[in-house]
């Protein structure tokens, strides 16, 4: 049986501060299917960071999810960082997570959700921090783009999981992949 588990919360820079970070043409067509997408977001700080990560002071350290509840992402959140659920499917076949879960065990009813990543543990997102190359990204284009929200994550869970067994093939060293799922939490 498959369920939806909280593994973490974060809190996450404003969407306008993660807009500027996209501006780059050259990035958002070596790592987006859909270069049309508002603003990418994702469980992957390098593509929606949150305030003093370390990624913006040069230093590879991922530390998703960094909360337990949401009460503690609350406490430390600055007056406009996004405060964000992480969940993970548990089940038959799926990768066993490297977090929680942590406390509410299932999404609250309050929370919208944002959309499904893919992610190797929570770093790298296939769906937008493993470039294409030039090669691969015409066909990936063709067969997803159209598949994608404005936040350039999945808003259909079964494509998502499709998305995820195609990433697992295409980007072998950072396999095994997961189906995320990506809360605002009020």
């Amino acid at each position: 049986m498959w369920e939806q588990v909280v593994i973490g919360f974060d809190t996450r820079e404003p969407l306008e501060e993660t807009r500027a970070r996209w501006t780059n043409q050259e990035r958002r067509d070596q790592y987006l299917l859909d270069p049309e997408v508002d603003v990418p977001l994702s469980v992957d700080e390098a593509v929606w960071p949150r305030r003093g990560s370390t990624l913006d002071q040069g230093r590879f350290e991922v530390t998703t999810p960094r909360f337990a509840t949401a009460e503690e992402a609350r406490a430390a959140a600055g007056p406009d960082e996004v405060i964000v659920a992480i969940t993970a499917w548990t089940g038959p076949g799926e990768p066993p997570s490297p977090y929680g879960p942590a406390a509410p065990a299932p999404p609250e009813p309050s929370w919208q959700l944002l959309g499904w990543d893919v992610v190797s543990g929570v770093f790298p997102s296939a769906v937008s921090n493993c470039g294409f190359s030039v090669e691969d990204v015409l066909d990936w284009r063709a067969r997803w783009a159209g598949r994608f929200n404005r936040h350039h994550l999945f808003d259909d869970l079964p494509t998502a999981f499709a998305y995820r067994d195609a990433s697992n093939r295409r980007v072998a060293e950072h396999a095994p992949f997961s189906v995320l799922g990506l809360y605002r939490v009020p």
